[in-house]
């Protein structure tokens, strides 16, 4: 008697088998049990419906059997089978389209506002659009992946991070930036938890009159998503009216993704991404750093010209990373990658929480002034394997905002006045300001050390209270230092055109110390042994792990030198398992940093929408006659 065998998949919902009524609600063991060793004639006839999709017959995947039972080969034939009909099968979330009727704000809002699938792809036609208004959405809780996609194309060439590597684009869907409100996007997005995409259009400045900011750039993100990706965009802001610099895009919540492959092209200082995920950065500078995981921020293979790819505050984490930058001549001294200081802005504001950067590639052609490839210096950070052109006197710019009373604590956008004092402001680190030293720093001696949220500084107590004078540690229930690790800046690897790696600024009598707040490369070359160039004494080395040193220098230790393991001192990169080792005690190496998945998981290896994987069909019908 012969018998025929059909593969199965997920999600069955029944069988009909022939001249028998259906049989209901069958596991997925049960029907492998059923189509394995069932000793009755049967013929399965398989089809597999997906909602909303077409049958896909699997015949493909019969076996047919004289014996009363399959053998253990035919069974693991069977399941191989069956595993390759899966694959086979359509999905069952199958993605809905939305397409607005044209590029104008009302028929982007209204495409928006209709989409209501679970994944939902809102498409905006070829056009060139001046948009008056904002566009203002919140992605609802059924909406659980949403992809927002022009036809603007970006096509790039040569190796990301390297001066080969450029993008170009052909911009078919362009939006002009003429909304007159005051530090208002275009776009004002919350996202939820949803995965989120933004791709394939031209932001452009428009005629905003001379007196409209635009610092949060041309649009606004906000919600708890870990799957933000904004893609081959154009982000460019030289064409506002007036002195406007704007942005590309802002982000002010706990939302982690990535930008890739946009190109941007930067008004004078202006910032490229923005990160600002909390009021005031507190939960952020309460928790671990963290470097290589995934819950950062990631800025990769992307080329700006002119202005900072990015800016970074209040808690945020960022990853830089295979990015082409340069400085635009006519703009002054530009290109580079910059976060914010505590104070530096707002004065309740805790600055950067954290920077890598990496493999990126940064030339000024036209420098009228010093200037850094790295700014801001506060924060603990990794600077590895860059390659630092033309126009910058230093790689890596370490200095302390609140030390220069001359200075309005630091400077940057939107300070107004001195820092003020404690209760009502966190005042200045040291004493040669004011003469008086501050209760929110260690105060070692009349420099302050160490400063709050400093160059080199990680993890401390959380800080409580939405603003001064309310503001405390929560620990102690008073105004004092949060007790901060010391964890500090690391650099290797890194090439610089002319100039030095590293510049310590004195400000005011106040300034980071080498091989205490940040350790910089010895040399260019990786080790040829154990004690060259790289001896374990002072510094950063980077080359096999067999070269490493034998011997360490750790970090000072004590009260002000504690780290998240021992006393953070000199590193090694070791180069042949992609492993940071840090000195935490006399001749103790300890591993604190590998360099996250690259491309980032939502960009490569995928072919779904969005970067994600296809969903795995679900709601399957088999059909035994």
């Amino acid at each position: 008697m012969r018998r025929n065998y059909g593969a199965v998949a997920a999600g069955i919902r029944s069988i009909h088998w022939k001249g028998r009524s259906p049989v209901t609600n069958v596991s997925n063991t049960d029907l492998l049990r059923f189509c394995f060793l069932n000793k009755d004639a049967v013929s399965c006839s398989t089809s597999l419906r997906a909602a909303g999709a077409h049958s896909l017959p699997i015949s493909r995947c019969h076996l047919d059997s004289s014996n009363g039972r399959l053998s253990i080969m035919r069974k693991l034939i069977m399941v191989v089978l069956f595993i390759f009909c899966l694959a086979l099968a359509p999905s069952a979330h199958s993605q809905t389209t939305y397409p607005a009727s044209s590029c104008s704000q009302s028929a982007v809002q209204a495409a928006l506002n209709s989409a209501t699938a679970a994944t939902s792809i809102v498409t905006i036609p070829s056009g060139t659009c001046e948009w008056t208004s904002q566009l203002s959405y919140k992605v609802p809780s059924a909406v659980t992946n949403l992809t927002i996609q022009g036809q603007t194309t970006v096509s790039c060439t040569g190796t990301p991070g390297t001066s080969s590597y450029a993008c170009t684009s052909t911009d078919n869907t362009v939006l002009t930036d003429s909304f007159t409100g005051q530090n208002q996007p275009i776009w004002n997005l919350y996202v939820g938890a949803s995965a989120f995409r933004i791709t394939g259009i031209t932001f452009k400045g428009g005629n905003v009159g001379t007196t409209v900011g635009k610092p949060n750039g041309f649009i606004t993100l906000s919600g708890s998503s870990t799957a933000l990706r904004v893609d081959h965009n154009v982000f460019d802001t030289r064409s506002y009216t007036g002195t406007n610099i704007g942005a590309m895009f802002s982000i002010f919540s706990a939302i982690t993704g990535v930008a890739d492959h946009n190109i941007g092209f930067l008004r004078g200082e202006s910032n490229g991404v923005r990160l600002y995920p909390e009021p005031n950065g507190f939960v952020a500078w309460s928790q671990p750093t963290n470097f290589g995981n995934s819950n950062w921020f990631f800025v990769e293979n992307n080329v700006t010209s002119g202005g900072f790819i990015n800016d970074c505050n209040q808690g945020g984490r960022m990853v830089l990373r295979y990015n082409t930058l340069s400085a635009n001549p006519n703009e002054g001294d530009t290109g580079g990658w910059q976060g914010h200081q505590t104070s530096q802005g707002t004065p309740s504001l805790l600055g950067c929480r954290a920077l890598e950067v990496y493999h990126n590639y940064v030339f000024n052609p036209t420098p009228s002034t010093p200037q850094s490839s790295v700014g801001g210096g506060g924060q603990t950070g990794l600077a590895w394997g860059n390659t630092i052109g033309a126009g910058y006197n230093w790689d890596l710019n370490f200095w302390l905002a609140r030390s220069l009373s001359s200075n309005n604590c630091g400077g940057g956008a939107g300070n107004v006045g001195a820092c003020a004092a404690p209760p009502n402001g966190y005042g200045y680190c040291g004493s040669a300001s004011t003469g008086v030293l501050s209760a929110w720093d260690g105060n070692s001696d009349s420099t302050g050390y160490p400063c709050l949220s400093a160059t080199g500084r990680g993890q401390g107590d959380l800080l409580s209270g939405s603003s001064f004078p309310n503001i405390v540690d929560s620990v102690t229930g008073t105004i004092t230092w949060p007790h901060q690790k010391l964890e500090p800046w690391y650099s290797w690897n890194e090439t610089i055109a002319s100039g030095n790696i590293a510049s310590y600024s004195n400000w005011n009598g106040n300034a980071p110390v080498a091989n205490r707040d940040a350790y910089t490369q010895v040399s260019t070359s990786p080790n040829s042994s154990p004690t060259s160039p790289f001896n374990g004494t002072t510094g950063t080395g980077f080359g096999t792990l067999a070269n490493r040193p034998t011997t360490c220098t750790a970090g000072p230790g004590g009260t002000y030198g504690q780290s998240p393991t021992g006393s953070y001192g000199v590193a090694y990169f070791s180069t042949d398992n992609q492993t940071l080792y840090v000195c935490t005690a006399t001749n103790t190496w300890t591993a604190i940093y590998t360099p996250y998945t690259y491309p980032h998981p939502l960009i490569g290896g995928t072919t779904g929408v969005g970067g994600n994987a296809p969903i795995p069909p679900t709601g399957l019908v088999v059909t035994v006659q």
